[in-house]
C-alpha cells in the first residue's frame, strides 16, 4: 500500500492515474491524492464529497481545487480554516468566514491574497486588536477603513495605518499629529504622505523624525530650506540626498565638512553644475567619485576626472561620459526623425 502512496503524491503521476487513485477504497490512499498539487481540478471536486473528514480536509487545503468544490465545503465548519487559507475561495464565503467565531478562521481569512475589501472591513471592526493591526497593513483595504483605523485606540493599529501608503492623505495628516512618536515616525517615511503633514513633521521634537522628513521627497521646498539649518548631521545628510533639496541649500551643504553630506551633495543630480565643479577638486575620492557618477555633471568635468590616477573615480567617469554620449546622440536622431516625418 505504501507503494501506491507514494504514487499518489508524485507531481509528476498523470492525470488518469490520480483520477484512477482517488477512487481507492483506502481512504490514505485518497488522502494522498485529495493533498496531491497536480491532482486536477474535477477529481478535486469530487474527492469533496468523500465519506472521510480528511480527506475533505486535504482537499479544502488544495490550491487546485475549483471555487465551486470549495463553497460547498464551506457549509462544514470543520473545513473553514483549511478554506479560509485557499486563494480559490470565492469572495462571498472569505465575506462569510470574516465573521466566523473561530478566531483562528478570521486569521487565516487575513493572510488569504483573495480576501475582498468587504471581508478586511469587516474584520477592521474585531475586538482583537492584533486582527485590526493586520488589516490596517493591507494595501487592499479600503481608505475610508484605513482613515478609520488610524484612529483606533491601539497605537499599533495606528503605526500599521500610519505605514500603509493605500492610507488616504488626509488621515496621514491627522497622524501627524499623534501623540505616539512612532506613529508620526512611521507617517515620516511613508511614500504617500502628503506635503502638509511633511510640513508638521519637519518642526517636530524628535530628532529621527526630522531626520526623515529631509529625506523625504514630498517635503516642501521651504522646509527643507529650514531643515538645514540644523546642525544635525544626519539631517544634512538626508537633505544633501534628498532630489527635491533646493540649489542654495545644496550649495550651503557642499561646505559641510562631514565627508558624507559632501559625498551625498557630489552625487545628488540637483546640485548646480558650478558646484560640482569645486567638489571634483577635492583631495576626498569618496567626494570625487560621487560627482563622476553625476549624470548632472558637466563633459568638461566628467573629462578631468575621467584622467584621475583613481580607478574608481576613472571608472565612474568614463560610463558618465560615454552614457552622456549616448543620450545626446539619441536625442539627436529622434530630432532628425521628427523633422523627416
Amino acid at each position: 500500500m505504501q507503494d501506491m502512496i507514494d504514487v499518489a503524491t508524485d507531481q509528476y503521476i498523470s492525470s488518469d492515474k490520480l483520477a484512477t487513485l482517488a477512487a481507492n477504497n483506502d481512504k490514505k490512499i485518497r488522502c494522498a491524492v485529495a493533498s496531491n498539487p497536480s491532482t486536477p481540478p474535477e477529481v478535486l471536486a469530487t474527492l469533496a464529497n468523500d465519506k472521510e473528514i480528511g480527506v475533505r480536509h486535504k482537499v479544502a487545503a488544495n490550491r487546485n481545487t475549483p471555487s465551486y468544490a470549495l463553497a460547498k465545503l464551506a457549509n462544514d465548519s470543520t473545513m473553514h480554516y483549511c478554506i479560509a487559507h485557499n486563494p480559490n475561495t470565492p469572495p462571498d464565503i472569505l465575506v462569510r468566514l470574516a465573521h466566523d467565531e473561530d478566531w483562528e478562521v478570521r486569521w487565516a481569512t487575513l493572510d488569504n491574497p483573495s480576501t475582498p475589501p468587504d471581508a478586511l472591513a469587516i474584520l477592521a471592526e474585531s475586538v482583537d486588536p492584533e486582527i485590526r493591526e493586520v488589516v490596517a497593513r493591507n494595501w487592499l483595504t479600503p481608505p475610508d477603513v484605513l482613515a478609520q483605523l488610524g484612529e483606533d485606540k491601539s497605537e499599533y493599529v495606528r503605526w500599521a495605518a500610519a505605514r500603509n501608503p493605500a492610507t488616504p492623505p488626509n488621515a496621514l495628516v491627522k497622524l501627524a499629529r499623534d501623540d505616539d512618536w512612532s506613529v508620526r515616525f512611521q507617517v515620516a517615511i511613508n511614500p504617500s504622505t502628503p506635503p502638509e503633514a511633511l510640513a508638521l513633521l519637519a518642526l517636530d521634537r524628535t530628532n529621527n523624525i526630522r531626520q526623515r522628513v529631509a529625506g523625504h521627497p514630498n517635503t516642501p521646498p521651504d522646509r527643507l530650506a529650514q531643515l538645514a539649518l540644523t546642525t544635525d548631521i544626519v539631517t544634512c545628510r538626508y537633505l544633501a540626498s534628498n532630489l527635491h533639496t533646493p540649489p542654495d541649500v545644496l550649495i550651503k551643504l557642499a561646505e559641510n565638512g562631514d565627508m558624507y553630506v559632501c559625498w551625498a551633495v557630489a552625487s545628488n543630480p540637483s546640485t548646480p553644475p558650478e558646484v560640482l565643479v569645486r567638489l571634483a577638486r577635492s583631495e576626498n575620492k569618496w567626494i570625487q567619485c560621487g560627482v563622476a557618477g553625476n549624470s548632472g555633471a558637466s563633459p568638461e568635468t566628467l573629462a578631468q576626472l575621467a584622467e584621475s590616477v583613481d580607478f574608481a573615480v576613472r571608472t565612474n567617469a568614463r560610463r558618465n561620459l560615454s552614457n552622456q554620449l549616448n543620450n545626446n546622440i539619441m536625442a539627436s536622431s529622434g530630432d532628425n526623425m521628427s523633422r523627416e516625418m
